[in-house]
């Protein structure tokens, strides 16, 4: 039963290790991974937009699939909002909170298993979204690496039925 709205969203450490959750980060999707919460700590949608300084509507159209999350602010917003661990941040493609934590190695095994399209320290550091290389970077260059990276988890066109 979910609880009061000013009550704290209490995340189990097995939601985080969740294959559905790993791919819903992965995808950056935001309604499913709002589902998942619902289901798996019962946080409310108006929990959630208290997290995420959001309103309580916008959740709601992310979860219906209305509104979609694409801003790297809101991705960290919601980040911070669940003080998400480093591992669920990396897989969205967010900076490790304690990147002094991470050698480049760890961080290249950790990119690589999430996505398997980064095989070089460079391309791992771009996936994580390290801040100090992404401040410098053409907004369209950063749009269309996301739109190449989201595009694996997009399904592809469907065909119509034929009358």
């Amino acid at each position: 039963m979910p609880g009061r709205a000013a009550d704290l969203i209490e995340i189990p450490d097995s939601l985080w290790q969740r294959a559905e959750t790993i791919d819903a980060l992965r995808c950056r999707d935001m309604g499913r991974f709002f589902q998942l919460m619902r289901q798996y700590a019962g946080a409310s949608q108006m929990q959630l937009a208290i997290a995420f300084n959001m309103s309580q509507p916008k959740i709601s159209g992310i979860m219906r699939g209305i509104a979609r999350v694409e801003t790297l602010e809101v991705f960290e917003r919601i980040a911070d909002g669940l003080n998400m661990p480093n591992h669920a941040r990396i897989v969205l493609g967010l900076a490790p909170r304690e990147p002094s934590h991470l050698d480049k190695r760890s961080l290249r095994t950790i990119t690589e298993r999430s996505h398997p399209a980064a095989r070089t320290v460079a391309a791992a550091d771009v996936v994580a979204g390290r801040r100090h290389l992404l401040a410098g970077a053409d907004l369209h260059c950063r749009r269309s690496y996301l739109a190449r990276l989201s595009s694996a988890c997009r399904p592809g066109p469907r065909a119509s039925p034929r009358r």
